[in-house]
């Protein structure tokens, strides 16, 4: 009965989360080689360079984990990432940071030689160059990316750590311009170029051939760039300002000042005064910030309208709002709809597994704050 109960519960809480399911970031532990073996599965002529995707930490995972049977301490994330960079002003990270920027000149260069409108004639060898080039820069981008995030998460105000992360976000942008000739070129070159390009780096083979499906939305190369040029202090500083605020928000809990990822934390305590609390704290938190928020996502999905219109102008065929979402996440529209209507199908199961619980805790009906509560203990 137990295991059913807690099988419920479970059911319950994803369903109920499920508007807001977000793929989460793998932390690996791997040598340079490791990274630069891993960074392979990446494509280097993406929309954008993947700079949150983390690679290479040697990371202490947090405790975060709160038990029902004594109160815990509750903590924020410790990494242990010496062994990467001994600080954000590290000669180290700023070696790799340099070494970034020379990749991205000599890609620049190589990326010269592609004449866009003789595409029969582009040598794939160029291609093939700046290929391994770029995987080699983005790993260290990201490598550096990954160690000022988590200098980040331990302190949303690291000032150090918010300037390494914008000069991420311009070396990512000014790399991605470098490399976008190569980026059109392999989705707008011949099949039998293509053919050879794989022979070549057969790695790459589901990144090109899944770019190539929107290959009729690709605009010139001046518009590309463009675009990716205003991401850094527009789309993407949107993204950006929503992280700082997130970081730095302060929750009033029960009279005491914490940070919101600590409020949340307590929404698993077994005292439900606890749980209630937290969970006004955190709501009075973002109320002070609704309308930024609001405008992050305004802001955000204007973007994408605007660049979708402008892309299905392009190919003289509608582009939905969704397509370019389902494309970056490998997805198609049949599976994101067998998706929602598997959560529709299960929804009187998780409302039964929501009753369960409120009867196990007492209650008539569950308070928001209730939803990740642990089973009261077992009596003697």
């Amino acid at each position: 009965a137990t295991m059913r109960l807690n099988l419920l519960v479970l059911v319950a809480t994803m369903l109920a989360s499920a508007r807001a399911f977000a793929p989460s970031a793998s932390l690996a532990a791997l040598s340079r080689r490791g990274a630069l073996r891993a960074a392979a599965h990446h494509s280097p002529f993406s929309s954008k360079i993947p700079i949150h995707t983390r690679h290479r930490t040697m990371l202490t995972p947090p405790s975060m984990i709160a038990t029902a049977s004594k109160p815990s301490t509750i903590t924020g994330p410790e990494w242990v990432n010496t062994a990467e960079y001994a600080s954000l002003d590290d000669a180290a990270l700023t070696a790799d940071l340099e070494a970034v920027d020379r990749l991205t000149d000599e890609m620049a260069l190589l990326a010269a030689k592609v004449d866009l409108d003789n595409l029969a004639a582009i040598d794939v060898d160029v291609l093939v160059q700046v290929t391994r080039k770029s995987v080699e820069a983005v790993v260290l981008l990201m490598n550096v990316a990954t160690f000022a995030s988590c200098e980040s998460s331990v302190d949303g105000s690291n000032t150090a750590a918010r300037a390494v992360s914008a000069q991420i976000r311009a070396k990512g942008s000014k790399m991605t311009q470098a490399t976008q000739p190569i980026s059109l070129a392999l989705k707008l070159i011949p099949e039998e170029k293509v053919a050879v390009y794989l022979e070549a780096c057969p790695e790459e083979r589901f990144n090109i051939e899944h770019q190539r499906k929107l290959r009729d939305y690709t605009l010139s190369l001046p518009e590309e760039n463009l675009l990716t040029a205003l991401n850094v202090d527009g789309h993407g500083a949107w993204s950006q300002m929503y992280t700082t605020i997130a970081s730095t928000l302060q929750a009033d809990v029960g009279g005491e000042k914490m940070g919101v990822a600590k409020a949340a934390s307590l929404l698993a305590s077994p005292d439900g005064s606890a749980r209630l609390a937290a969970w006004n704290g955190v709501q009075q938190a973002w109320r002070t910030h609704e309308e930024a928020a609001s405008a992050v996502l305004n802001s955000i999905c204007g973007w994408r309208i605007e660049n979708n219109n402008r892309r299905a102008a392009r190919a003289g065929k509608p582009l939905h709002f969704l397509d370019t979402a389902l494309h970056q996440n490998r997805m198609s529209k049949k599976s994101l709809d067998a998706m929602m209507q598997a959560v529709t199908e299960a929804a009187p199961l998780a409302r039964r597994a929501l009753k369960l619980q409120a009867r196990v805790l007492g209650k008539e009906t569950l308070h928001p704050s209730d939803l990740m509560a642990p089973p009261p203990p077992r009596e003697a």
